[in-house]
């Protein structure tokens, strides 16, 4: 953890923990050892794109470990409601707290997560315009500073966390899956031959949530040649680019095109 992150974690009243709700487990291992022990609100984002019944899941899981939570899809306001409202009423037991204090102040968020997970859509959705970069790649925001909401709250956006080289095996397969790392930072083919392994071969939809049974690595590749030939990705003499074929299927993946997918379910080894 840098300097700045750390002395601005103590300034704050809450942290809004943005988590992948495809990848809750991993986005939870991979940052929250940057965390300070205060408190935190667990928000699920790109729910439209995650298994609904997957994401309740999550969310009750949580809630019973004691930990508030909240599935949202910020390009759409579904969920924001609900988490506007429990921050509303977090800011007057704040408030409360301060018995010698006669003005209340704003209540102070930091919304924290790893890169392109969400963290800027969420506070552009609380604050009800544009003042944080949001889009499709990791990275789009530089630095730390701090965005009123009205007079009630204070959003400190920060950068995603996640160091250069510091994830590697399933959690890198994991987070390049859904866009979390740089592309330079992986091999789309091994990525793509991973979620394959991880989704029904025949339609590419997760089975309930489940990894597909006794999928070989050798199967996948056959439903990567399959996908590629079906998308066009082949070059000359026939053979298929399964470079092309991999981009586009974790491009697809990334969109929703596969159907409602989530890849990690809660139960054993839920943090």
């Amino acid at each position: 953890m840098t300097p700045g992150r750390r002395a601005f974690l103590s300034l704050v009243d809450i942290i809004l923990f943005a988590l992948d709700a495809r990848i809750p487990r991993t986005s939870i291992r991979v940052a929250r050892k940057y965390l300070s022990p205060r408190k935190f609100v667990y928000v699920l984002t790109r729910t439209d794109l995650a298994d609904p019944a997957a994401t309740r899941g999550w969310i009750a899981a949580f809630e019973s470990d004691g930990k508030p939570a909240f599935g949202v899809q910020a390009n759409t306001g579904e969920g924001m409601k609900e988490l506007v409202a429990f921050l509303k009423s977090e800011r007057e037991r704040v408030n409360r707290s301060r018995p010698s204090c006669t003005l209340e102040r704003p209540l102070k968020l930091m919304v924290f997560g790893l890169p392109n997970v969400g963290k800027s859509s969420i506070i552009n959705r609380l604050v009800g315009r544009v003042r944080a970069p949001a889009g499709g790649k990791p990275g789009l925001t530089r630095g730390i500073h701090w965005i009123r909401w009205g007079e009630e709250f204070l959003l400190l956006d920060t950068p995603g966390v996640l160091e250069p080289g510091a994830v590697k095996g399933d959690t890198l397969m994991a987070l390049a899956a859904t866009g979390a790392v740089p592309e330079t930072r992986y091999d789309p083919v091994e990525v793509a031959l991973w979620l394959i392994e991880r989704v029904s071969p025949a339609t590419g939809h997760a089975e309930a949530g489940q990894p597909a049974p006794d999928l070989s690595p050798n199967s996948a590749l056959l439903v990567l040649e399959q996908f590629g030939r079906e998308t066009g990705q082949v070059k000359k003499g026939g053979e298929v680019d399964l470079t092309r074929a991999s981009q586009l299927y974790l491009a697809r993946f990334r969109k929703g095109g596969f159907g409602a997918i989530t890849l990690e379910l809660p139960g054993d080894g839920t943090p």
